[in-house]
């Protein structure tokens, strides 16, 4: 999940606190990535549903790893 993370970040031009993110457990990122990683309303709103934290980790995953192959949220299409 790292590994996409920092990817992620590179393509958006986050910074981030990864020592931090490194020393945290599983269920702490899961709660901690949705707040600081750009993503839009509908994407947040399927983490909130996911009915368990499986489920949350493989949305993340997804969004996290097809996230620099689609622009963001009201960006203009180039």
């Amino acid at each position: 999940m790292l590994n996409a993370l920092h990817d992620f970040c590179e393509a958006q031009g986050v910074s981030t606190q990864w020592d931090a993110l490194r020393q945290m457990d599983d269920a702490a990122l899961l709660v901690t990535l949705p707040m600081i990683c750009p993503f839009g309303t509908e994407p947040r709103q399927m983490m909130l549903e996911a009915p368990t934290p499986a489920a949350r980790a493989r949305i993340l995953r997804n969004l996290l790893d097809g996230a620099g192959h689609e622009p963001d949220e009201g960006a203009s299409p180039s």
